[in-house]
C-alpha cells in the first residue's frame, strides 16, 4: 500500500460589508492549513517510473 500527501499552508484576508463599529468591518486575516492524501491499494509499481 503506498501513500502520498501535500500539505500546503495559506493566508486569506477580507473585511465584510457590516456596521463600521463591529471588528469584522476592518481588514482582517485567516490562515488555513490544507492537506491532501492518496491512498493507492494495488501494486501498480510496474506502472510508476521513479
Amino acid at each position: 500500500m503506498y501513500y502520498v500527501s501535500k500539505k500546503i499552508r495559506i493566508a486569506a484576508s477580507h473585511h465584510l460589508e457590516v456596521d463600521c463599529s463591529t471588528k469584522c468591518a476592518r481588514p482582517h486575516g485567516h490562515n488555513y492549513e490544507i492537506e491532501v492524501i492518496v491512498k493507492e491499494t494495488e501494486d501498480n509499481t510496474a506502472t510508476y517510473e521513479v
